[in-house]
């Protein structure tokens, strides 16, 4: 079910309510019960402020700042180009760190397959669809 969010452009519809009640609920199913933060933790964008895909990143950060789900600061990295190929390039480089997260589209698969990179959806761990943009 799509939740009309009241930003971004009409017609553009997010599941904000879903992304808010997996967040809350996360820690009580004991999804990483072993894991805290220990360093701050980037959320990347891989393109420009203001979009899609930026917002749902600032939302993300906003509730895990307001929830206190995170003990140490969360960023939000803005890594335009190519995209999404450059922020993928610069997640890359922190294979198994938890401390990066990503926020991406169907370029995630998009870009393999027009050879924008040589990134594969495989060499990520993707975590969830929070929204769909048309």
């Amino acid at each position: 079910m799509d939740v009309q969010t009241g930003f971004g452009r009409p017609g553009m519809k997010c599941c904000a309510v879903w992304v808010a009640a997996a967040l809350l609920l996360a820690p009580a199913a004991g999804l990483a019960q072993a894991w805290r933060p220990e360093k701050p933790v980037e959320i990347i964008i891989g393109t420009s402020p203001g979009g899609p895909q930026d917002r749902m990143g600032r939302l993300i950060q906003k509730i895990l700042q307001e929830q206190k789900l995170a003990p140490t600061p969360v960023n939000v990295v803005n890594k335009p180009g190519g995209g999404g190929a450059v922020g993928l390039a610069y997640l890359s480089q922190r294979a198994g760190d938890g401390h990066y997260l990503m926020v991406n589209a169907t370029t995630l698969f998009t870009n393999y397959i027009t050879g924008k990179t040589p990134l594969a959806y495989t060499e990520f761990t993707p975590i969830a669809v929070m929204g769909i943009e048309y």
